[in-house]
């Protein structure tokens, strides 16, 4: 006589992606490196200038100018993918972490026959499945690759944009007393 009882269940599995890197300190550069992390969590697709922080100091100033019109659309707040937290473990201001889902089966049986009785167990895993990919991330970092950079792009360009920025800023301050 046999009997077998199965369960199964999926489960979520959180890796950590990030990889450490240098940009420059320079404001088109952190709003390159910024709008490279929005991209990197598959929430945007940018011209390789826009991302390519390295090479920030080859760009024209139209693609200068696209680069800050493109991270104003995209403004840390808005970005699905970007989770906000208190503190990081290492003292990182950002972390990438990829989840997903594997399916797991749990297979006992058990053979009884003769006087005599066997049991198995057996374990299957199936495909792993990525979900979404986010980017975990400090006040600070938005901050330093966000709101600054724009800030000093935008002082002494258009009144109007210094002022829709600073009010933004003053928004944000305000949201988080």
């Amino acid at each position: 006589m046999a009997q077998i009882a199965q369960v199964s269940g999926r489960r979520l599995q959180v890796t950590e992606t990030s990889k450490r890197c240098t940009v420059p300190n320079d404001p088109i550069a952190r709003l390159m490196y910024y709008l490279n992390c929005v991209e990197c969590v598959s929430c945007g697709s940018f011209p390789s200038y826009m991302t390519n922080y390295a090479n920030y100091r080859q760009l024209s100033p139209a693609q200068r100018s696209n680069i800050i019109g493109t991270a104003r659309r995209n403004d840390p707040d808005e970005v699905l993918c970007f989770v906000e937290a208190d503190e990081l473990p290492d003292n990182d201001a950002n972390k990438f972490l990829q989840l997903s889902a594997q399916e797991e089966s749990l297979t006992a049986f058990g053979i009884r026959g003769g006087g005599q009785a066997m049991m198995g167990l057996r374990r299957q895993l199936g495909n792993r499945q990525n979900l979404i990919k986010i980017m975990v991330h400090t006040d600070s970092w938005a901050h330093n690759n966000y709101y600054q950079p724009l800030r000093q792009l935008t002082t002494g360009g258009s009144d109007a944009a210094s002022a829709a920025l600073g009010m933004i800023m003053l928004l944000r301050a305000l949201q988080m007393d």
